[in-house]
């Protein structure tokens, strides 16, 4: 999964209205960090010190459920978020991690 803080998507945000000439008629899909669900689980685990764990539902139980939530489940498998982690890292070194974003108590 990938996933960004708040403040990085502001900053991120004025860094483009601060020049509108290479941004307008721009897209651009933004992430700080991709982690698997069990890493997310781990990093809650460690900061928190509470043990966590993830356990996997099989999808045909879940779309048994709810068509919809199946589908938003799926959905990173086929055409996902396509944020290019390294390269904003690159051009934005200070972009939070799960972790640090947690251990602000948050």
């Amino acid at each position: 999964m990938r996933m960004i803080a708040l403040a990085d998507i502001g900053r991120i945000a004025a860094e483009a209205f601060a020049a509108p000439d290479e941004s307008i008629g721009r897209t651009i899909d933004i992430a700080g960090e991709e982690l698997t669900v069990r890493a997310m689980a781990d990093v809650f685990a460690k900061v928190d010190g509470v043990p966590a764990r993830f356990e996997r539902q099989a999808i045909e139980e879940v779309r048994a459920g709810s068509r919809e939530c199946a589908a938003m489940f799926t959905w990173p498998d086929g055409k996902g978020y396509q944020a290019d982690v390294a390269a904003l890292r690159a051009r934005h070194p200070g972009l939070s991690t799960l972790e640090a974003w947690r251990s602000q108590g948050v």
